[in-house]
């Protein structure tokens, strides 16, 4: 029996960005394979610390975010 083919689609960041109707500032979490083509982070949901420092940077980019909107 063979397996499955495996289809990989790839866009690009500001396709993404506009798809999901993101701020330019939001950032963007990527698989560890899109690391190198993009300049992201490496993150592998996976591996419990590369996905403990997605969340830490989730976190911090809502409370600055949070921090500006009762600022302005």
């Amino acid at each position: 029996m063979k397996s499955a083919a495996k289809l990989l689609v790839v866009h690009a960041l500001d396709e993404v960005r506009e798809a999901l109707d993101l701020l330019p500032e939001t950032p963007l979490v990527l698989p560890h394979s899109r690391l190198r083509s993009s300049g992201g982070t490496p993150t592998d949901a996976r591996d419990r610390e590369s996905s403990t420092r997605a969340l830490i940077a989730l976190v911090e980019y809502l409370i600055g975010r949070t921090t500006e909107l009762e600022h302005a």
